[in-house]
């Protein structure tokens, strides 16, 4: 939903569409999930969502107006889910983290399997889609950093034609953390536009921090 700002729940999920002057909840609970623990729009469709919970993931098709547990009668169904990210590439590509490792689905939430062979034990914080290589997903654990888990059966982006204008560089890098601690912003580029904090551990996975796992065919 254009414009619109989400905030997660212990229990809910709530809207507000005048930038946080009113907040509207959104009848995700008659899916069956309740705690909302991260939130995820599709980058090509912006009125599909997706939740993940204590209760599994929940999907909705029209901006959170109606949802369905994508997870029940699954793979993952009776399985919490700590994060969820949509691949920036293909739609029908979702990635959950959970208790016990990363799970993909490739036909848009209807069936799972799992997708981190090598520390399928660990407990995800954090599951992110690389938004330049769709072969690429970061895993963030617990206690053990970050993992980069590459996809040998997704195909590289196509090479994008030179661009007449480079990019802006960044001038600074600093770390800001928000007003509760609880969130950060990465430094200023020359346009004075803050990065997200995902950048900074692309970039640090990047360096390899943790050896890369691969995914076979």
């Amino acid at each position: 939903m254009h414009g619109a700002v989400y905030a997660a729940g212990l229990p809910g999920l709530y809207v507000s569409k005048d930038h946080g002057a009113r907040w509207q909840a959104l009848p995700i609970e008659a899916s069956g999930v309740h705690s909302v623990l991260d939130l995820a729009a599709d980058p090509r469709h912006e009125e599909r969502l997706y939740a993940a919970s204590f209760e599994g993931s929940g999907r909705s098709l029209d901006g959170g107006v109606t949802w369905t547990r994508v997870t029940a009668g699954t793979l993952l169904d009776g399985q919490a889910c700590t994060s969820v990210t949509v691949s920036p590439f293909d739609s029908s590509l979702l990635y959950v983290g959970t208790y016990s490792g990363v799970f993909r689905s490739r036909d848009g939430g209807t069936t799972w399997e799992p997708f981190s062979a090598g520390f399928n034990q660990s407990m995800i914080t954090d599951v992110l889609a690389d938004p330049h290589d769709p072969r690429l997903v970061y895993a963030a654990t617990q206690f053990t950093g970050v993992d980069v888990i590459e996809q040998t059966d997704v195909a590289a982006a196509p090479t994008p034609l030179p661009s007449p204008t480079p990019p802006p560089r960044p001038t600074q890098v600093a770390l800001h953390s928000s007003s509760g601690g609880s969130g950060c912003a990465v430094g200023a580029d020359a346009n004075g536009a803050m990065a997200p904090l995902a950048l900074l551990v692309i970039a640090l996975a990047r360096r390899r921090l943790r050896p890369r796992l691969r995914v076979p065919r």
